[in-house]
């Protein structure tokens, strides 16, 4: 009998559910819904999306044998001890429970629906805990000393790592989704790092590229190392059994779409345009600062400067530089990782912008010097979150004996495309690479 996962992932503005053969990575049935930001909503639109999906697929809900929750990181909730969330614009100290939203999810469906929640049944993401903002599996301080409530109230329950076994579905939760009571349930993960296993990554060394209206870089290691420059380090942060790496740019499309606004031409004809141009954009350079600097040297005062423009600087050599600056920080953090120790050998890249922009992709595989793969999903979170409920499903339910083994056969790339550095760019690029991390480090003294 085939088997199946469901991955569930809160964006935004949207839920979306598929239904996913953990043996091949067949896509059985999806369902999208617009979301709200009001969580007593996002129960009934999950159970719309979920029922739909199972509609779609075709397939019993008894081959399902496991869920993952991907959430967008920035939702914090104050709750009751029951689960009853609370309006947001209540006093800290009206609320006895704060809870990050994935967290709060995830309870819900393994303790029972609100208000029969049981805080002895809440388990913490360790993603969502050390990336976010509370602490991590290393016991960490808070970031912020009022969460630290002597009652141990305000933040609570057990840590576990997304892929790890938070519990099994209720039978509240399986009524409204229409699934079997007891299906195990992973820890959350925050939505982007759920890309890592959605775009096939197991093994340590591989940087993944989330490339959209920012950009993020994540990465599995062994080595628990502090490169300068990176937004955090995670024990089972992003997998288990892994140091979960994160370094992240507060802008990227955001960026380009200001330059080519500002410049009044459409980022179709611009990055036409600039494809005809030669590395180092006819002398203009900038930097990546155009809503602070997160990496790598995390100073929120800077912002952006465009330097050598001329009468006769073209918008396409202003956009090109834009460009080139963004793949100029991507290398220097894969430099600072190097430098400490934490190795980079691989890219993967995934988002809304690899699929649209090859000029992007081209230049960030010249100045990195490496080849860079691209995710064969359009739901990478939703599809990483479907194979975070495998593995916490277990290998006596699955079969596979390993992480790795479950993400390959699940997850793939595309083979169809598969940016490589060209070589004379490549070395142009490795001149001017020094030049431009010169301007930065002299922008800051």
């Amino acid at each position: 009998m085939t088997q199946y996962a469901i991955g569930m992932h809160f964006g935004i503005e949207s839920v979306c559910v598929l239904v996913v053969d953990i043996r091949t990575g067949r896509i059985a049935g999806r369902a999208h819904e617009t979301s709200s930001h009001r969580p007593q909503d996002w129960l009934n639109l999950l159970s719309i999306s979920c029922r739909s999906a199972l509609k779609e697929s075709q397939e019993s809900a008894e081959q399902v044998v496991g869920i993952g929750v991907a959430f967008n990181g920035s939702h914090m909730l104050p709750c009751l001890i029951d689960g009853t969330p609370l309006d947001r614009p209540m006093a800290f100290e009206q609320a006895p429970l704060w809870i990050v939203a994935g967290d709060w999810m995830v309870w819900q469906l393994c303790s029972g629906v609100f208000p029969n929640s049981q805080t002895t049944e809440l388990v913490r993401s360790t993603c969502q805990a050390g990336f976010g903002v509370t602490r991590s599996k290393r016991g960490d301080p808070f970031s912020s000393p009022r969460f630290a409530d002597t009652s141990g109230m305000k933040v609570t329950g057990r840590l576990a790592a997304p892929g790890t076994r938070a519990g099994g579905l209720s039978s509240s939760a399986a009524k409204r989704l229409g699934l079997p009571e007891g299906i195990a349930v992973s820890a959350a993960v925050i939505d982007t790092h759920a890309c890592v296993p959605g775009v096939g990554v197991a093994a340590p060394s591989t940087m993944v590229l989330v490339m959209g209206a920012t950009g993020l870089q994540l990465m599995n290691s062994r080595i628990n190392a502090t490169p300068p420059g990176i937004a955090g380090v995670v024990e089972e942060g992003i997998l288990p059994g892994y140091v979960g790496y994160e370094t992240r740019r507060s802008n990227l499309g955001d960026a380009l779409a200001w330059v080519a606004k500002s410049l009044g031409q459409s980022q179709e004809q611009l990055s036409n345009d600039a494809a005809s141009q030669p590395p180092g954009s006819g002398g203009v350079m900038t930097q990546t600062w155009l809503s602070d600097c997160h990496t790598s040297l995390i100073d929120k005062q800077l912002s952006e400067a465009f330097v050598g423009l001329s009468v006769s600087t073209t918008p396409a050599q202003i956009y090109r530089a834009a460009i080139e600056a963004s793949a100029y920080n991507v290398r220097s953090i894969r430099d600072n990782f190097q430098a400490a120790g934490v190795p980079v050998r691989r890219f993967v890249a995934t988002g809304e912008l690899p699929a649209k922009s090859p000029l992007l992709m081209q230049i960030y595989a010249d100045v990195l010097g490496e080849k860079i793969a691209l995710s064969g999903s359009d739901q990478p979170a939703a599809l990483g979150a479907a194979i975070l409920g495998c593995l916490a499903a277990g290998p006596e339910v699955t079969g596979y004996p390993a992480i790795s083994t479950a993400i390959a056969a699940i997850a793939h790339r595309r083979e169809d495309l598969l940016y490589r550095p060209d070589l004379p760019a490549k070395k142009a690029y490795t001149k001017l690479y020094p030049i431009n991390r010169a301007l930065a480090e002299q922008s800051v003294k």
